[in-house]
């Protein structure tokens, strides 16, 4: 199989299509209408030869970016506590970030292609449609794991696709505007209210509240967050949902064990924009007094999630774009900043 070492982890979703290598797309006819079993059977007849793997999204709901502005969109969503940690893998194409999620409540949802909005992000979802899963390959390029099955994979919260219909509605009106005919599949939507808490959707019952913990634990460690951001977040998780919860030091006692494992995500994939540099110069007073490079970057670093050759360039982009200034080797914001980016940096993270 094409991929070799990841395989055994896709075996936890399916039902699996068989493809094949360098292609994207199942080689079976009539794939649409085989039942899980018959599929089965034929992936286990095409593992004697190397193939690509396709998952066919019965159960699933896929956020498929297109453009480094859609996955940018969907970052900032899961910044802001909107999309929940799941599987998640790098495309071979354009090494960008798939997210794979149940759908809300089991309800239906509509697909939406990614070229019928200008942000070029796409729904899948349904017996007829799949997408392309690790380890495949794609122009010598590999389809690689980000949140690998065995974490688990999360059910997409009701709120977070409602904020997404209405930006790419949003998006598609604007494309109609511009004489583009090829939108379709969206109705506008009513105006999205702020971001509230959602109150937890299910208990997690005693017998199920250890490996539950542990595995959520180890989905935050692979995005990078550290044991006391995971200890601090599973004890959250354990006072709103287990029944009865765990004591505190049963609590840390999982956090330290994921802690030990290693980082997955590719830091040099998440993006900083100049409004994050403008912001961070914000928090570190960065209006009267200046901010040393060292500092500003480490601010970056934390809000964003970037490596520190990200934050540095998108300081360069804000200062060649005016919005920041550098005098005496310390940096300011620029005072000749329009209101519209001023009242922007605030609210850069959600949508």
């Amino acid at each position: 199989m094409s991929g070799g070492e990841g395989a055994p982890q896709s075996e936890s979703l399916g039902p699996l299509l068989p493809c094949k290598p360098g292609v994207k797309y199942p080689n079976l006819r009539n794939w649409t209408k085989m039942s899980p079993e018959t599929l089965g059977k034929i992936m286990d007849k095409a593992r004697a030869k190397p193939h690509n793997v396709a998952l066919r999204l019965d159960n699933y709901v896929t956020l498929d970016p297109d453009s480094e502005a859609a996955e940018e969109f969907l970052m900032s969503l899961h910044r802001a506590g909107v999309l929940p940690l799941t599987v998640t893998w790098r495309t071979a194409g354009r090494g960008l970030t798939a997210w794979l999620y149940r759908p809300p409540n089991g309800q239906e949802i509509k697909g939406i292609r990614e070229d019928s909005n200008d942000l070029k992000l796409g729904i899948r979802t349904g017996k007829k449609q799949c997408c392309t899963i690790p380890p495949s390959t794609f122009k010598d390029r590999r389809y690689e794991w980000i949140v690998g099955p065995e974490h688990g994979v999360a059910e997409l919260p009701p709120s977070a696709l409602t904020r997404i219909v209405e930006r790419l509605g949003r998006s598609q009106r604007q494309s109609r505007g511009k004489g583009n005919n090829k939108a379709e599949g969206l109705e506008p939507v009513a105006p999205i209210p702020p971001l509230k808490p959602e109150e937890p959707a299910s208990t997690i019952p005693d017998g199920q509240r250890n490996n539950t913990l542990f595995r959520l634990g180890c989905g935050m460690r692979a995005w990078g967050h550290s044991r006391k951001t995971i200890e601090d977040n599973l004890s959250e998780i354990n006072r709103a949902k287990c029944n009865p919860p765990l004591e505190p030091g049963e609590v840390a006692g999982i956090a330290k064990r994921a802690g030990r494992y290693p980082i997955n995500i590719n830091l040099y994939t998440l993006k900083a924009r100049r409004e994050d540099v403008v912001q961070a110069l914000e928090r570190l007073g960065g209006r009267e007094n200046g901010v040393r490079g060292r500092d500003l970057v480490n601010q970056l670093e934390a809000d964003t999630g970037c490596c520190a050759r990200t934050a540095w360039r998108a300081i360069k982009r804000a200062k060649a774009k005016g919005l920041i200034i550098r005098r005496k080797r310390r940096y300011k914001i620029s005072k000749k900043l329009s209101p519209k980016v001023r009242g922007s940096i605030h609210e850069h993270f959600l949508p």
